[in-house]
C-alpha cells in the first residue's frame, strides 16, 4: 500500500542520472524538509526529515536538466517507508518518494517555464530538449558538409549552436 504525499523542501544533493533502456532514464536526489513552528512569538525549526526522490521517464529528464542542489522544490508522489537491519543489528529506515511531479517552490523565488517539444516519433529515445537540439545541429552540419550553411540558419536560427538552447 502506498500513500500519496506532497512535500516542500530543499534539494540536498546534485541530481543523479542513470540511463534506463526500458524507461528512458531515472533521476534520484534527496530533499530535506525542516518544519518551523512559532512558540512564544519566535520561530523555531524542528528536526529535519530527509526523503529520497526517484523520477522516471520524461520527468526524470526534466528534473535532471532543471533541479540543482539547494533549490527549493515541491514534490508529489507515492510515499514508501524502507526498513532494514544494518550490520550492527540496528533497525534503520528511510522515506522514499516515487515522484509524479516536481516543481520549484515559487513562494521562495521566481522561475521561467520552457515547454517541452513533443517527439514526432514515439520510438525516439528520451532526451532533453537541449540534447535534441544539439544532436539536430550536429546532424545538419554533417549533412550540409560545411559546418552550418543556409539550411541550418533558416530552419534553426533560434537554436544556440554552442549550448543547444532554444531562444525565443
Amino acid at each position: 500500500m502506498h500513500a500519496e504525499i506532497v512535500i516542500s523542501g530543499n534539494v540536498g544533493q546534485h541530481v543523479e542520472w542513470k540511463e534506463d533502456e526500458r524507461f528512458g532514464g531515472r533521476s534520484t536526489f534527496s530533499v530535506a524538509v525542516t518544519p518551523s513552528v512559532q512558540r512564544n512569538g519566535e520561530w523555531q525549526e524542528q528536526e529535519t526529515t530527509w526523503y529520497r526522490i526517484t523520477c522516471w521517464r520524461r520527468l526524470a529528464v526534466h528534473v535532471r536538466d532543471s533541479v540543482k542542489k539547494g533549490d527549493p522544490i515541491i514534490v508529489g508522489g507515492k510515499l514508501r517507508l524502507n526498513k532494514w537491519v544494518n550490520e550492527d543489528n540496528v533497525v534503520k529506515h528511510d522515506f522514499a518518494i516515487e515522484a509524479r511531479w516536481v516543481g520549484h517552490d515559487l513562494r521562495r523565488g521566481s522561475g521561467t517555464f520552457v515547454r517541452s517539444r513533443v517527439r514526432n516519433d514515439p520510438t525516439e529515445p528520451f532526451e532533453s530538449d537541449v540534447e535534441a537540439a544539439r544532436a539536430e545541429h550536429e546532424r545538419l552540419r554533417l549533412v550540409d558538409g560545411t559546418g552550418g550553411g543556409e539550411a541550418f540558419d533558416e530552419e534553426f536560427e533560434r537554436i544556440d549552436p554552442l549550448t543547444g538552447e532554444i531562444s525565443a
